[in-house]
């Protein structure tokens, strides 16, 4: 495969930069330096829109905060150009990895290279040590300020720190002391507390026969250690200091490029034993136990990584922990063996069978297989486990050996197993959290988590091999998130597949698709290669309290709970039950996620769910699940009465269950899809009042957060649960926010059948003000479709019936009946219709005025561009747009502000006009407001022309065709646009056809100037 250079190029080792091949470089400031940032540390996985506002704005939130970020992102996008792609998907954003090419990553990358070739050729490894270290600039991430990136920044800094100790260690081994003697004074006096830089000092002169200044380094190594940290120097660095008082020859410190085969005791640490030790390891066998390198390993370049910088930095206990099947041994067996050479007194195995079939095995066999192993006759083996692992210690101490430990059951049966020396490295594997160890013993946990969808598809597609041609790239990747991201699941998977005879290849993907078929799928091989099994393995040990707690998860709709629900569905009191989660996250069944949320893999869910059939009788939750609903709606109502303006709140008494607003966001947004499962089930099964509870309650929150899809989900769960309990009124509220809903997504004809259920079901129950309420936004419908006449008349017999009740919600239909009259060119009939409706919102409570101006205004701001009152204009924007930031509406004040450009336009300010319409994109780009992405095209255009700059013209023009949808005044306003464009440019055909389009759109609605755009068609 050809080597492509890199679409942009971010520099982080200094001041962040960006930089095309092909163009100058960029420095970004401010907050989007910070998110560009944010994006980086996380270059390729996704990062959640809570860590993006909390990095951008700590706790300094308002209701337009999400906003904020995703104009930032936007302006992000533009800022970085073509190539670079920033996706957004399930409340994340992710800068996607490919075309890239990040500083930090190739130095990593030189460091891995020049580890690899340290022993066999030092001089390489000196070249890539020192282009690695001349990528950097200064301090990483540079001018940017946040916990996150100055963690990142400390890690960077220490691998630079790692590669400068390798960069001299390897010059003395090539023996060029002088000139890394002379370095590292200047390098100690910046890092005092670096024991491995006193080690390469003492070396390098004792090396050039300067034993004095080494026992003197010695010395001020100890003097500052002690009085900085209070401890004493490590037995590396002691054993160098009685090395070089007993005048030993250090030159065998490390081998010679072509010795690199032999293996010699103690040179990866840079310290040669003494004589006794090597005598001592002549006596032993050098055992190589490790199993063959895995297949194929895809993904884990994160982990891997972790684990060499922490093979570095001398951490001697790493444990690989994680649910069984997610590939925690194919892991640790792959940097094994890319390792092995780095331990050259051997490698030691053992599997421990902590989840297998039996019981773990006992720590005193697995020693004395080590010790046979380290050459020991069977019948010198001591009896007692501490007897046997004394012996073990003796025999390994002073060796530079590998222990990997697969699959241990807890900390107690790995302990007696450590070496206990950092000479060697142990590398364990569990689907136990291991926690103790790594309080007591220092362990490194590594945690493995399932594979990414693409790495996911990636294995899966090497798996098949040929076979994959017979799956499409969408099944491909169906199938891999099938899996779940679960290694084991996949290469069962592709089994399947393979095996499968053609003709019953759909069958197969069918299963896999369907939640209730894909364990069973999966489980198809007998024995401990079935996933069934292998998860019945990681459950088996649960006390009753956590098989419990892993049910009732199981039988939970929805993916995310926290500790309230598990108690409500379980009867725990709140510390056995948060015992039982405890149990359930060590043994890696449950994840704990920010903030305070539990969640299953869906594998795991699957098979809880078939315990709970099994041992609860099909219908485990019962009553509960009417307990688990109150619950929520509980919960929901005291979120939504947090992050709802005060106008909107609901009035009923909410008891406080969040300590801020922030709080209660993050709650609604991590929980959204387990309300809406939930609502779904309840609407199937009951409790039948949960789902238009739910509905009421969050409408306004989804609607303002443009969750469309969420919406719907909800409005039709509603729907379904007041059908079945027979209540008009529930049915018609569901099918009146249906109608909206499809109103707002462009879908007219969907929004007139909902709709017009609604003022069915409202005139037969003689609900008057639902009938109101339906047909304003029935008359939306037919507006959208061009049906001028039957949205007037609804408009007209919505006011009547508003008048009549004396309601003030009377403005909303005046509102849409002046816009329909703007859209007619009727503009001269708008006017009175927005006077009445302030004039009403003026008679409103106080605490209601606000939003009910806010709609005439904004339409009175483009009405008075439309009369050409510029001025008149600008003073209604000013108050609309005002009010759009004080009620949270900021997302839908895009047209206005377009408008207002205009009006500026019309005042001759030109350069203010086109930053105000700019401003009006990128606001309606960030939140995809169709309308406003149209006007605010359509008004540049008309500047452009303006400004003789046709070319831009023509383009923004048809960029507000492509964005009008049902917006036909838009629509219209650009055809004619274009056709005065295509004019000026001597393109009469283009010209005509476009008048002849609009001229059709004029037809349809009876437009003021139907009969004008005739006679310009008939003339030519």
């Amino acid at each position: 495969m050809r080597w492509r250079s890199p679409v942009v190029v971010f520099d982080v080792l200094g001041p962040v930069q960006v930089r095309r091949p092909d163009g100058p470089s960029w420095t970004p400031t401010g907050l989007q330096g910070l998110l560009l940032g944010l994006l980086l540390v996380h270059a390729g996985r996704p990062v959640s829109v809570d860590e993006i506002i909390d990095a951008l704005w700590g706790g300094l939130t308002d209701s337009r905060t999400t906003h904020r970020m995703q104009t930032h992102v936007h302006r992000l996008r533009r800022a970085l150009g073509p190539g670079v792609a920033i996706t957004a998907e399930g409340g994340s954003y992710c800068l996607a990895a490919q075309g890239c090419d990040l500083d930090s990553d190739r130095f990593r990358r030189l460091m891995r290279e020049a580890h690899q070739v340290m022993a066999s050729d030092p001089a390489r490894a000196v070249d890539l040590l020192r282009t690695s270290l001349d990528l950097w600039t200064g301090r990483p991430y540079q001018g940017l300020d946040h916990p996150l990136l100055t963690g990142e920044a400390e890690r960077l800094e220490e691998l630079r720190l790692c590669a400068l100790e390798d960069l001299h260690h390897t010059e003395i081994v090539r023996g060029r002391t002088d000139a890394v003697t002379a370095e590292l004074p200047a390098l100690l006096r910046e890092h005092p507390l670096r024991e491995r830089l006193y080690e390469i000092q003492m070396l390098g002169q004792a090396l050039t026969g300067r034993r004095a200044d080494a026992l003197a380094t010695y010395r001020n190594a100890r003097r500052t250690l002690a009085e900085e940290l209070g401890v004493e120097p490590g037995v590396r660095l002691r054993r160098l200091e009685q090395d070089v008082l007993d005048g030993r020859d250090l030159s065998g410190v490390a081998p010679a490029p072509h010795q690199a085969g032999e293996a010699v005791s103690g040179a990866a640490d840079g310290v040669a034993d003494p004589p006794e030790a090597h005598v001592q390891i002549q006596q032993v066998s050098r055992p190589s136990e490790l199993p063959g390198p895995p297949a194929r390993l895809c993904g884990r370049t994160d982990e891997l990584a972790l684990v060499d910088h922490a093979v570095r930095s001398r951490a001697g206990v790493i444990a690989f922990t994680g649910g069984g099947g997610v590939g925690k041994t194919t892991l640790a067996l792959h940097w094994a063996h890319t390792a092995v050479n780095t331990f050259p007194d051997g490698q030691l195995y053992a599997a421990l069978g902590g989840f297998g079939p039996d019981a773990p095995l006992p720590p005193e066999r697995v020693l004395g297989g080590f010790l046979r192993a380290l050459g020991l006759d069977s019948r010198e083996l001591p009896e007692s486990t501490a007897e046997r692992a004394a012996m073990f210690r003796s025999r390994v101490a002073g060796r530079r050996m590998l222990i990997l430990l697969d699959d241990a059951a807890t900390a107690d049966q790995v302990r007696p197993l450590l070496p206990g020396t950092d000479h060697c490295q142990v590398v364990i594997t569990s689907r136990d959290a291991l926690s103790g160890l790594a309080v007591t013993d220092g362990a490194l946990r590594v945690p493995v988590r399932p594979l990414p969808t693409a790495e996911s598809r990636h294995l899966l597609t090497e798996e098949l091999g040929g076979d994959a041609a017979a799956l499409s790239p969408d099944t491909l990747t169906e199938v891999a998130e099938a899996c779940g991201g679960i290694p084991l699941a996949v290469r069962l998977a592709a089994d399947l597949v393979r095996d499968q005879a053609a003709d019953r290849l759909q069958d197969l993907l069918a299963e896999l698709r369907a939640p209730d078929g894909r364990l069973g799928a999966l489980s198809r091989r007998s024995g401990s290669g079935s996933l069934r099994e292998v998860l019945a393995r990681s459950v088996h040990r649960l006390d009753d309290d956590a098989h419990l707690v892993l049910r009732r998860l199981g039988d939970l709709p929805g993916h995310s709970h926290d500790l309230r629900s598990v108690r409500v569905v379980t009867g725990l009191e709140r510390r056995a039950a948060a015992r039982a989660v405890d149990s359930l996250v060590r043994a890696h069944l449950v994840d704990r996620l920010p903030p305070r949320r539990l969640m299953l893999h869906d594998l795991v869910r699957d098979y809880a769910r078939e315990l709970a059939a099994v041992q609860d009788g099909g219908r485990p939750l019962g009553e509960a699940f009417a307990a688990y609903c109150e619950q929520q709606l509980r919960t929901a109502r005291s979120a939504q009465a947090m992050v709802t303006p005060v106008d909107h709140q609901d009035p009923r008494t909410v008891a406080p269950l969040f300590n801020d607003r922030a709080s209660a966001a993050r709650w609604l947004d991590c929980t959204l899809e387990t309300l809406l499962a939930t609502a779904e089930r309840a609407a199937a099964h009951g409790p039948l009042d949960f789902a238009p509870q739910l509905s009421a309650l969050l409408r306004r929150h989804l609607d303002e957060h443009h969750r469309h899809d969420e919406m719907e989900r909800l409005h039709r769960a509603a729907l379904r649960a007041a059908q079945a309990q027979g209540s008009p009124s529930g049915e018609d509220t569901a099918q009146h926010n249906l109608g909206i809903l499809a109103l707002r997504r462009g879908r007219p004809s969907v929004a007139r059948e909902h709709l017009r259920a609604s003022l069915e079901i409202a005139e037969r129950i003689e609900d008057d003000e639902r009938s109101a309420a339906s047909r304003n936004f029935l008359a939306g419908a037919y507006a959208a479709e061009r049906d001028l006449g039957k949205a007037v008349h609804h408009l007209q017999e919505s006011i009547g019936i508003y008048r009549r009740l004396k309601l003030p919600t009377v403005i909303h239909p005046l509102t849409n009946l002046a816009t329909m009259r703007r859209w007619t060119g009727r503009s001269h009939l708008a006017m009175p219709l927005l006077q009445e409706a302030l004039a009403l919102a003026e008679q409103a409570e106080p605490a209601d005025r606000p939003r009910y101006r806010l709609g005439p205004q904004n339409e009175m701001t483009a009405v008075q561009v439309a009369r050409r009152d510029p001025q008149g204009a600008l003073h209604a924007a000013e108050e609309a747009l005002e009010l759009s930031q004080r009620l949270g509406r900021w997302p839908k004040a895009s047209a206005t502000l377009a408008w207002r450009g205009t009006a500026l336009w019309q005042q001759g300010r030109t350069e203010e006009a086109v930053r105000q319409i700019r401003d009006a994109l990128d606001l309606a780009e960030a939140h995809q407001v169709s309308l406003g992405l149209a006007t605010a095209h359509n008004g540049l255009a008309e500047v452009f022309r303006d400004l003789g700059r046709l070319t831009a013209s023509e383009e923004h023009h048809r960029a507000a065709l492509e964005h009008a949808g049902v917006a036909w005044e838009e629509e219209l306003r650009a055809h004619r646009g274009l056709s005065e464009t295509c004019r000026l440019t001597g393109r009469v055909t283009e010209a005509e056809a476009h008048l002849a389009a609009g001229l059709r759109i004029c037809e349809a609605v009876d437009h003021q100037d139907t009969a004008d755009l005739r006679r310009m068609l008939s003339a030519g």
